[in-house]
């Protein structure tokens, strides 16, 4: 007992310092996820694109003008007999028709040489969104081997490797003799990796948001720590000899959400997401693996939270048998003293949960939105007509962890609703003269709106996608 008083002095004494402490020791740990423990070949940032498009898409362009200029020349020969027959015979109305027509072709040949000769020059110079537009109209590439080829598993285990999808390019222009001309390719899908990670965020500015959002929700996470402990010491130093809990009741309110959070991962991660969703060469070499690794401390001050709803439900069980047993009156300043503690200490706890299990779901949300702006996933959602990962798994993720919210928040609410003591502070809640008929709706709906956050996070991530 003893110990434990020394350490709880310790902790109210130097919170600030400690809470300090903890978010650096989140910076550090995210960071570690991030960027370290990688061997020095390995260069771990970077995503899948198709090599030498500029090289195919120049080939198809000067074909077509070698085409033109073909046939430009014929033109050419056909307007000197056109032009020196109607000298001859300057009434003969046919000859001038077809020296007409002849000239207009010329003029519209030229044209699209020209601008032929545009599009050749700026193709290096065209960013990711402008590449994936002006490529989508002249290649076509087979979805099914794209997607085959994207998936195989070979890439992780060789860097340099290569994979060929089979592509059909069309030329629409109506002047050449062929139309629509057609030709058969291959492009390759390789890996353009990084040593640096500031050289890919470069490229691709979306996932330096996503990064500093991990590194900021793991600090947040990590500060939450010691919070939501001083939130428990608090509590203890203001039921006093109320705070008793047996060692029975202390590993059963551990063990629960341990083996419930447990059963929740593993079913949403491993079964019903029975493939990796984003597989490690997509950006992040061993991604995977680490953000497991990252994702632990989350869900472990969820159960944290969670034990501290079941520790609540406990405590407001022993104040109800305490008025019970006439041991408290519930008129009293002590009592009113313990009940305000014990719900705000519940509060507490309960929207740090929410706010863990929301940020987690925009944290989600935010990785597939960078995802979907690297180059083959545009190519990919252009003819498919989709993104190759779907934004409903924000979705899917958010309603599962509201689902996890609600599992325990409604029992534990519906037992406060039942017991006495929660009645006389009730009445007198509601016979406060000035409280609005809004004031009530906006109490009400707060809890709701906090049950519901996951799945709210998950819709505000679809509009930051939209704008």
């Amino acid at each position: 007992m003893v110990e434990r008083t020394k350490l709880g002095d310790f902790i109210k004494e130097y919170q600030t310092a400690i809470c300090i402490s903890f978010g650096m020791i989140g910076f550090i740990y995210a960071s570690c996820t991030l960027v370290s423990f990688f061997d020095k070949d390995i260069k771990p940032y970077g995503e899948i694109y198709f090599e030498h498009k500029d090289v195919l898409m120049t080939n198809f362009l000067n074909e077509r003008l070698r085409l033109l200029n073909s046939k430009d020349g014929t033109l050419k020969k056909n307007q000197e007999e056109f032009t020196a027959g109607t000298k001859k015979d300057t009434k003969n109305a046919e000859l001038k028709e077809k020296l007409t027509k002849v000239i207009a072709q010329r003029a519209a040949i030229k044209t699209a040489v020209n601008n032929t000769n545009k599009e050749l020059l700026l193709l290096p110079y065209k960013d990711t969104a402008s590449i994936v537009n002006y490529f989508s109209d002249y290649i076509h590439i087979n979805k099914k081997d794209f997607l085959t080829k994207l998936h195989s598993d070979k890439w992780d285990a060789e860097p340099g490797y290569k994979e060929a999808v089979d592509v059909v390019m069309i030329d629409n222009n109506e002047l050449l003799d062929v139309y629509p001309r057609t030709y058969k390719s291959k492009l390759n899908l390789v890996q353009h990796k990084r040593n640096l990670l500031m050289d890919f965020i470069g490229d691709y500015p979306s996932f330096g948001l996503w990064i500093v959002f991990t590194i900021g929700q793991m600090m947040l996470w990590f500060l939450l720590i010691p919070l939501l402990a001083g939130n428990m010491l608090n509590l203890k130093e203001c039921l006093g000899q109320s705070y008793a809990i047996s060692m029975k009741d202390r590993n059963l309110n551990v063990i629960l959400p341990f083996v419930f959070v447990g059963v929740f991962c593993y079913f949403f991660y491993c079964k019903l997401a029975d493939n990796y969703v984003i597989r490690d060469d997509y950006f992040f070499f061993s991604y995977n693996l680490r953000m497991k690794i990252y994702a632990i401390p989350g869900y472990a001050v969820s159960v944290f939270c969670f034990t501290s709803y079941l520790t609540m439900a406990k405590h407001f069980d022993k104040l109800n048998e305490e008025v019970k047993k006439g041991n408290s009156d519930p008129s009293s300043a002590e009592y009113a003293k313990k009940f305000l503690s014990l719900k705000k200490a519940f509060d507490n706890s309960f929207k740090s949960s929410a706010l863990i299990l929301s940020l987690f779901v925009f944290w989600a949300g935010l990785l597939i939105y960078a995802l979907n702006t690297t180059e083959t996933f545009k190519f990919y959602s252009k003819i498919a007509g989709h993104p190759l990962i779907p934004s409903d798994l924000v979705y899917l993720m958010g309603l599962l962890h509201t689902l996890m919210l609600l599992t325990f928040y409604i029992p534990i609410k519906l037992k406060f609703n039942t017991l006495e003591i929660t009645q006389p502070t009730a009445m007198a809640e509601s016979s406060v003269p000035d409280k609005t008929i809004l004031q009530t709706l906006m109490e009400n709906m707060g809890s709701v709106l906090v049950n519901v956050s996951p799945l709210l996070a998950a819709v505000v991530q679809q509009l930051f996608d939209v704008f």
